[in-house]
């Protein structure tokens, strides 16, 4: 039963993404990028007590199916500073109802975040990898601030339209006011000005790697 209530909430959650997502490309033309999309918290690869992990740090980190909570929405907006360094502003809202591996009564996610983002490719590519570092404030159970590691993947199927999916830790101070935890974040985005660039993509690909 979970699991089949968890295939249905990530389908609602993608079609509402498809149907609600209003976003902007990033590049040296297109400096802002405004993305609305779906997360999911995990509480259960980390050793804090009561979340019903034995087995150690990044255990069953893919394990969606039990430990997930998948909700929405993510709304970030992203500014490009410099050759591949942009900076990340982002809130997110969930409701929570598994600390881990323990069921809970149903509780609110709500957290904002800045990042640094390097890509490690050009970012007008197809296909872009970057790796982000930052902070912020999460409140989950507890309120607190977290240090933030991960990175995101772009991949831009159209001349207008591509995908994003982040992943990072979000770690809090050793007494564990508030547990780290695992956010994942899934985007439809759309660029104004894909159409603009031709249909062999010569603005994406001209600068290579």
């Amino acid at each position: 039963m979970k699991l089949a209530k968890l295939k249905k909430c990530l389908l609602l959650a993608v079609i509402l993404t498809c149907i609600c997502q209003i976003s902007f490309s990033q590049s040296e033309r297109n400096k802002w990028v405004f993305g609305l999309g779906m997360n999911a918290i995990d509480f259960f690869p980390f050793d804090t007590e009561g979340n019903g992990n034995s087995g150690g740090f990044f255990n069953e980190v893919t394990n969606a199916a039990n430990h997930w909570n998948v909700g929405g929405p993510k709304i970030h907006a992203t500014r490009h500073v410099w050759k591949r360094l942009s900076v990340e502003g982002a809130f997110s809202y969930s409701s929570l109802t598994r600390f881990g591996a323990t069921e809970t009564e149903e509780a609110s996610y709500t957290a904002f975040d800045i990042n640094a983002q390097y890509a490690l490719f050009n970012l007008e590519n197809k296909f872009n990898i970057a790796l982000s570092l930052g902070g912020g404030y999460a409140s989950a159970y507890n309120s607190g601030g977290t240090l933030n590691a991960g990175g995101n993947l772009n991949w831009w199927f159209s001349g207008s339209f591509g995908l994003n999916v982040q992943g990072m830790v979000k770690y809090n101070s050793p007494d564990y006011s508030l547990a780290p935890h695992m956010f994942y974040g899934f985007s439809l985005v759309f660029r104004p000005n894909g159409d603009g660039l031709g249909g062999d993509n010569q603005f994406i690909w001209r600068n290579g790697m």
